[in-house]
């Protein structure tokens, strides 16, 4: 699938884009550098999984073989013959190597989740896969 390649360059440039402009704020990089207590830790979950789920809603429906859809709008439903192709693991994966595995679980299970609601074959096991990459991102 060579041209699905240019679509997921696009939404990684998105994230890091993003990352970019939190990484100038200073409480943001107050957050990560310092010793991370409880509610600092509950900050970088929500935030990184938000990023997971930003990235379920933006990702590219795929439907045997063939890009369904391509262009910006939000999955909110995933047809059951259908998979999507987002970057949904690389805010839960940062998240796990910036916070812990602490961190890392929490948004594995909050983008885990909302990727199991959407729907499609795939549904079960990106969920996992998701939990998974959190939880050993920073081992």
């Amino acid at each position: 699938m060579l041209q699905l390649l240019p679509f997921m360059i696009e939404k990684i440039g998105i994230i890091v884009i993003a990352a970019f402009l939190l990484s100038q704020m200073k409480s943001f990089r107050q957050i990560v550098q310092g010793e991370h207590k409880t509610s600092e830790k509950i900050k970088l979950t929500i935030l990184f999984g938000a990023f997971g789920i930003i990235s379920n809603y933006t990702g590219i429906e795929i439907h045997q073989s063939t890009i369904a859809h391509h262009n910006w709008h939000w999955l909110v439903t995933v047809g059951s013959d259908n998979a999507i192709a987002n970057t949904r693991i690389m805010g839960v994966f940062i998240g796990g190597l910036l916070g812990g595995p602490a961190v890392g679980l929490g948004a594995g299970l909050i983008a885990g989740i909302h990727r199991y609601s959407l729907g499609g074959f795939t549904a079960a096991a990106c969920a996992i896969s998701t939990i998974l990459a959190g939880i050993t991102a920073d081992i």
